[in-house]
């Protein structure tokens, strides 16, 4: 019997796949931007939001005792004498020692953190090799939100309150940089006709308009009297039913978020803030 001939496989390199236009739209839908419910009123967002507020209201009133109790543990670290000193004596000299202390031991764990400098993060990939351009990244993010003045702040303020915040954001804006560049003018005419041809024995001096986007991580800490958790028990924060942070913003910064679409102003106040 004749063995049946085995069927090549037609060789497909070097031709383009070519997609319709219409499967893409279909199966490849682009991303969903982020809507802002705070100008929709008769959305199950806003009226489950305005439904918290009274809970988040009275979870703020609730921590005024373990407010106090933050205070007086910021006089102890700054040396300030309140009501709470006892002392029989004819010395008036306040010995800073718990804030000696704080700081020696902000400073050994930062050392920790930080050993070396403009190294601060190692990495091996699959293949053997470091990942240089994610390396470089990576630390050009820590240079730029000065990640190590952060997380000094934090390990002070902690060994103070006793908790230790931080909170994390992406920010985006967008930069206007106008300069002047040095090029060959471009020659109208030429016999007559128009062309774009640039004369290399003529400069001129143009200005030129950019817009610039910059984009990366946002960390800063934050006191721990503006968070609230609601259970107050809960271990993570994750499964909270209700997280909120106080933010305290200068005018400025809050029409920035005005105008990047984050806050929305009452219609009665949207020409000037507060």
């Amino acid at each position: 019997m004749a063995r049946p001939k085995k069927i090549k496989p037609q060789e497909t390199k070097g031709k383009p796949q070519v997609e319709d236009s219409s499967v893409i739209s279909k199966d490849k839908e682009a991303p969903k931007e982020i809507e802002n419910w705070a100008d929709k009123v008769d959305s199950d967002v806003y009226i489950h939001v305005e439904k918290m507020y009274p809970t988040i209201r009275k979870a703020y009133e609730n921590r005024e005792e373990a407010n106090e109790a933050i205070e007086e543990y910021w006089k102890i670290f700054n040396a300030e004498p309140d009501d709470n000193a006892m002392y029989a004596g004819n010395s008036k000299c306040y010995i800073p020692a718990v804030r000696d202390a704080i700081t020696a031991r902000a400073k050994r764990t930062l050392k920790q953190l930080f050993p070396t400098k403009y190294s601060h993060v190692e990495a091996v990939g699959s293949d053997g090799q470091d990942p240089g351009p994610q390396l470089a990244l990576l630390e050009h993010y820590i240079r730029t939100t000065k990640l190590k003045s952060v997380c000094r702040s934090i390990l002070l303020s902690g060994d103070v309150t006793g908790q230790w915040n931080i909170c994390m954001d992406w920010k985006r804006s967008y930069r206007n940089i106008s300069g002047v560049v040095r090029r060959n003018p471009i020659l109208n005419t030429v016999e007559g006709s128009e062309v774009e041809v640039q004369d290399p024995t003529e400069e001129v001096d143009e200005s030129k308009d950019e817009e610039i986007l910059v984009e990366g991580p946002d960390i800063s800490d934050f006191a721990t009297e503006d968070l609230v958790v609601i259970p107050p028990t809960c271990n993570d924060i994750n499964n909270a039913d209700i997280s909120c942070l106080k933010l305290r913003m200068s005018k400025a910064a809050i029409q920035k978020m005005v105008d990047e679409g984050v806050f929305i102003l009452p219609d009665d106040d949207e020409s000037e803030l507060s």
